[in-house]
């Protein structure tokens, strides 16, 4: 469990990296759905251009200063680690860090499927390529090889992953046969900056809430504590993916019917939306309330105690979230994402305050109230 909690952490440090996208993949995927339904097929490669070789150019500028820090600094000391990172250690972050950083461009990349009406094509590939991570990673977790060597298998699976949708989105798409990624297209592409911020905010809200606090219950509790909290979270997370079930085939249709004007159809399919999945994540936190006091010991060997308070906490969030959230996907489909993306900080922010406040005396559920408290005031 020691173990397992630091390499929590080590992944929750690193992945703070994944935000240098900036917004750019929600913001630029909703230019090219408008482009795309109202028929401007050259505005749309453009904007394809320009997105890709701006984000390419943050990320690997940010990869060059991730080698200055991890190598150049050669006594970087984390507190919450308790000590000096080890020669393994920086790579284990190298390599998890390549892996963040070089979803940042292929993300905004990728938007090109849904754009185009594609989605089903890039949703089943995304699949396929899940399912064969998870059994690559599961058999590296049977074999018990180390930390190090399974960053690395997970950086050369991403990096396979993005040349194959690239030839296989120049195959299909006419439009992404004549990308252009240089320097040029990179300067354009900065006009695309100040909306796409305004997804950051929610990026940054969502990093804050997940991995800000993971890092909160490792500055005040022990690893194997980092490791139970998260594993509730885990469990209680299951609920989200049946509005991430929706979510993404909904949201190229949301931004079509906001492109053609066609408002009365948009509300309709959000307010039903909202229904369908809070009924829906009711289900799953009540299944999950029944079944995970069977499940968890088998799930942590036996190493970890269900906290039945803590999962209640967390399973009654995670119902509210589904409610709160699906409301704002027609602001966010449509790019008028300001108010969400400002209140989804504004939450993030009291979470962790109440968390740093209830952290020393309550531990991990103090924090867990925390998270839900911001989501009721904000």
């Amino acid at each position: 469990a020691g173990d397992y909690g630091r390499w929590l952490v080590l992944t929750a440090l690193v992945s703070y990296l994944s935000m240098l996208d900036l917004g750019g993949q929600n913001y630029i995927g909703n230019l090219l759905a408008i482009d795309y339904a109202q028929g401007k097929h050259e505005a749309f490669r453009n904007k394809l251009s320009e997105g890709v070789s701006l984000f390419a150019l943050i990320a690997l500028t940010a990869l060059f200063l991730l080698v200055v820090v991890l190598f150049g600094l050669m006594n970087s000391h984390v507190p919450i680690l308790g000590n000096v990172l080890s020669i393994d250690e920086r790579w284990i972050l190298l390599f998890l860090g390549s892996s963040f950083l070089s979803s940042i461009p292929s993300g905004v990349y990728v938007t090109a499927y849904r754009a185009s009406g594609l989605f089903v094509r890039g949703t089943m590939l995304g699949n396929i390529f899940r399912l064969v991570h998870l059994s690559v990673y599961g058999v590296l977790l049977w074999l018990t090889v180390s930390p190090f060597v399974y960053a690395l298998v997970a950086l050369i699976a991403n990096v396979s992953t993005t040349i194959f949708i690239l030839w296989d989105s120049r195959r299909v798409m006419e439009s992404c046969r004549h990308i252009r990624i240089n320097l040029a297209e990179a300067k354009r592409g900065r006009t695309y900056m100040p909306g796409a911020l305004e997804f950051w905010f929610l990026a940054l809200a969502n990093g804050l809430n997940q991995q800000g606090v993971l890092l909160i219950v490792a500055a005040f509790t022990s690893p194997a504590i980092v490791a139970l909290y998260a594993t509730h979270r885990t469990a209680a997370g299951s609920i989200s993916y049946v509005g991430s079930v929706l979510q993404a085939p909904l949201w190229p249709e949301l931004s079509f019917l906001w492109a053609q004007d066609r408002r009365e159809e948009l509300r309709t399919v959000i307010f039903s939306a909202i229904r369908l999945i809070m009924f829906l994540s009711g289900l799953v936190a009540l299944v999950m309330w029944v079944c995970l006091p069977f499940i968890y010991p088998l799930w942590t060997g036996k190493q970890l105690q269900l906290q039945p308070v803590l999962l209640a906490v967390m399973l009654l969030q995670g119902v509210l979230a589904a409610g709160w959230f699906t409301s704002g996907w027609g602001l966010l489909a449509a790019n008028q994402h300001r108010i969400p993306a400002r209140w989804s900080f504004a939450n993030a922010c009291v979470t962790i305050v109440l968390a740093i406040g209830l952290a020393p005396k309550y531990g991990v559920l103090g924090v867990a109230v925390a998270t839900l408290l911001g989501d009721v005031f904000c």
